[in-house]
Protein backbone atom coordinates (compact mmCIF):
# COMPACT_ATOMS: atom_id res chain seq x y z
CA UNK A 1 0.00 0.00 0.00
CA UNK A 2 1.83 3.35 -1.56
CA UNK A 3 1.03 6.35 0.98
CA UNK A 4 1.63 10.23 0.06
CA UNK A 5 2.32 12.07 3.35
CA UNK A 6 2.32 15.88 2.23
CA UNK A 7 2.92 18.65 5.48
CA UNK A 8 5.00 21.75 5.40
CA UNK A 9 6.55 20.69 8.50
CA UNK A 10 9.15 18.41 7.74
CA UNK A 11 8.93 16.65 11.39
CA UNK A 12 5.68 15.95 11.17
CA UNK A 13 6.27 14.39 7.80
CA UNK A 14 8.51 12.05 8.90
CA UNK A 15 7.09 11.20 12.15
CA UNK A 16 3.60 10.03 10.12
CA UNK A 17 6.22 8.27 7.52
CA UNK A 18 8.10 6.40 9.79
CA UNK A 19 4.92 5.28 11.61
CA UNK A 20 3.26 3.98 8.42
CA UNK A 21 6.42 2.20 7.69
CA UNK A 22 6.71 0.59 10.31
CA UNK A 23 3.27 -0.29 9.68
CA UNK A 24 4.02 -2.03 6.39
CA UNK A 25 2.81 0.88 4.06
CA UNK A 26 5.31 2.30 1.36
CA UNK A 27 5.55 5.98 1.99
CA UNK A 28 6.85 9.15 -0.21
CA UNK A 29 6.36 12.64 1.96
CA UNK A 30 5.97 15.85 0.47
CA UNK A 31 6.47 19.42 2.47
CA UNK A 32 4.77 21.93 -0.36
CA UNK A 33 1.59 21.48 -2.30
CA UNK A 34 4.17 21.43 -5.82
CA UNK A 35 5.98 18.60 -4.41
CA UNK A 36 2.63 16.62 -3.56
CA UNK A 37 1.16 17.30 -6.95
CA UNK A 38 4.95 16.28 -8.37
CA UNK A 39 4.55 13.20 -6.00
CA UNK A 40 0.95 12.22 -6.97
CA UNK A 41 1.63 12.28 -10.36
CA UNK A 42 4.84 10.21 -11.36
CA UNK A 43 5.40 6.68 -10.73
CA UNK A 44 2.87 4.85 -9.04
CA UNK A 45 0.01 6.68 -7.89
CA UNK A 46 -0.55 6.75 -3.99
CA UNK A 47 -3.26 4.41 -2.80
CA UNK A 48 -3.87 7.00 0.07
CA UNK A 49 -2.97 10.66 0.65
CA UNK A 50 -2.56 12.38 4.51
CA UNK A 51 -3.21 15.81 3.34
CA UNK A 52 -2.03 19.09 5.73
CA UNK A 53 -4.69 21.95 5.30
CA UNK A 54 -2.45 24.79 6.39
CA UNK A 55 0.09 25.35 3.86
CA UNK A 56 2.17 28.01 2.82
CA UNK A 57 1.71 28.43 -0.83
CA UNK A 58 -0.70 25.97 -2.07
CA UNK A 59 -2.77 25.13 0.45
CA UNK A 60 -4.32 21.40 1.37
CA UNK A 61 -7.48 22.49 -0.83
CA UNK A 62 -5.96 23.48 -3.99
CA UNK A 63 -3.52 20.62 -4.15
CA UNK A 64 -6.59 18.13 -3.74
CA UNK A 65 -8.32 19.70 -6.61
CA UNK A 66 -6.19 19.47 -8.83
CA UNK A 67 -5.05 16.19 -7.58
CA UNK A 68 -8.94 15.08 -8.26
CA UNK A 69 -7.69 15.59 -11.76
CA UNK A 70 -6.42 12.47 -11.97
CA UNK A 71 -6.15 10.39 -8.62
CA UNK A 72 -9.50 8.90 -6.77
CA UNK A 73 -7.27 7.81 -3.71
CA UNK A 74 -8.77 8.46 -0.15
CA UNK A 75 -7.46 11.45 0.80
CA UNK A 76 -7.22 12.59 4.79
CA UNK A 77 -6.84 15.89 5.64
CA UNK A 78 -4.94 16.87 8.51
CA UNK A 79 -4.98 20.28 10.58
CA UNK A 80 -4.90 21.44 14.07
CA UNK A 81 -6.42 24.73 13.63
CA UNK A 82 -10.54 25.03 14.59
CA UNK A 83 -11.11 27.34 11.37
CA UNK A 84 -9.63 24.30 8.80
CA UNK A 85 -12.01 21.88 10.38
CA UNK A 86 -15.06 24.59 9.61
CA UNK A 87 -13.58 24.96 5.90
CA UNK A 88 -13.88 20.84 5.51
CA UNK A 89 -16.98 20.89 4.09
CA UNK A 90 -15.97 23.06 1.59
CA UNK A 91 -13.64 20.48 0.30
CA UNK A 92 -16.04 17.91 0.24
CA UNK A 93 -17.26 18.62 -3.32
CA UNK A 94 -13.89 18.67 -4.17
CA UNK A 95 -12.51 15.87 -3.48
CA UNK A 96 -15.63 13.06 -2.82
CA UNK A 97 -17.11 10.63 -0.47
CA UNK A 98 -13.27 9.45 0.27
CA UNK A 99 -12.43 13.24 2.63
CA UNK A 100 -11.75 12.05 6.14
CA UNK A 101 -10.92 14.98 8.56
CA UNK A 102 -8.80 15.13 11.58
CA UNK A 103 -8.55 18.45 13.50
CA UNK A 104 -6.75 17.94 16.58
CA UNK A 105 -5.74 20.93 19.07
CA UNK A 106 -2.10 19.67 19.17
CA UNK A 107 -0.25 18.29 16.61
CA UNK A 108 0.96 15.01 18.90
CA UNK A 109 -2.26 14.13 18.91
CA UNK A 110 -2.40 13.15 15.53
CA UNK A 111 -0.59 9.44 15.50
CA UNK A 112 -3.43 7.91 17.62
CA UNK A 113 -5.90 8.87 15.62
CA UNK A 114 -4.53 8.52 12.12
CA UNK A 115 -4.34 4.67 11.49
CA UNK A 116 -7.92 3.80 12.38
CA UNK A 117 -9.19 6.98 10.25
CA UNK A 118 -6.89 5.31 7.00
CA UNK A 119 -8.23 1.77 7.74
CA UNK A 120 -12.06 3.39 7.55
CA UNK A 121 -10.84 5.31 4.72
CA UNK A 122 -9.47 2.74 2.95
CA UNK A 123 -12.60 0.18 3.66
CA UNK A 124 -14.92 3.12 2.52
CA UNK A 125 -12.95 3.72 -0.57
CA UNK A 126 -13.65 0.05 -1.87
CA UNK A 127 -16.58 -0.68 -4.58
Amino acid sequence: MRMLVVDDEVDIANMLAEYFRMEGYEVVCANSGTEALAAASTGVAPDIMLLDVNMPGMDGFEVCRRVREHLSCPIIFLTARIEDVDQLDFARPIAGRDVVPIGMSARSAVVPDVPSVVRLALVSARP
